[in-house]
């Protein structure tokens, strides 16, 4: 079993704060995500400092820059293979956005990533268009809303 480590490096983001999202995540795992997709699910643990996670957890840092500075966040891998993800709160709150709750929050931005890593921390999964094209297997970028606001009304149906 792997381990999440949601690190939080940002000071816009506190220590609770970090917490609380890395719970939030733990939970949407576990609850949701983990089931509907028949998989057994992955603790996500929050840390300090990156030092300070498991050597083999798949971490998704929580820092306040990176290098596109209008990217919110994303996840790929080392060149060793190496899966990981980041979030950068200057781009998100600079676009707007807040800590929780209204779009483009940086809670949302984690919660993206970890899933998104949980369904393919390799990044190797596709799906195969009508007319052939090839699509990366991402959890939730076709859905792609910043909060859950809109889906509260929606009937969902198991597919």
């Amino acid at each position: 079993m792997t381990i999440i480590a949601v690190i939080g490096e940002s000071t816009q983001v506190t220590t609770a704060q970090a917490r609380l999202i890395t719970r939030a995540c733990h939970a949407q795992i576990e609850r949701h995500v983990a089931p509907l997709w028949h998989l057994e699910p992955w603790p996500v643990r929050y840390y300090r400092r990156k030092h300070e996670a498991p050597k083999d957890a798949l971490q998704i840092r929580i820092m306040r820059n990176g290098d596109n500075v209008r990217a919110h966040g994303f996840h790929d891998e080392t060149r060793g293979g190496r899966p990981f993800g980041r979030v950068f709160t200057e781009a998100i709150l600079s676009d707007g956005g807040s800590h929780y709750g209204t779009p483009h929050s940086i809670s949302a931005c984690p919660s993206h990533e970890v899933i998104e890593a949980f369904i393919d921390p390799d990044l190797n999964l596709w799906a195969e268009g009508k007319s052939g094209e090839m699509y990366a297997y991402e959890a939730c970028d076709p859905v792609g809303e910043n909060t859950h606001a809109d889906l509260v009304h929606v009937p969902l149906r198991r597919i």
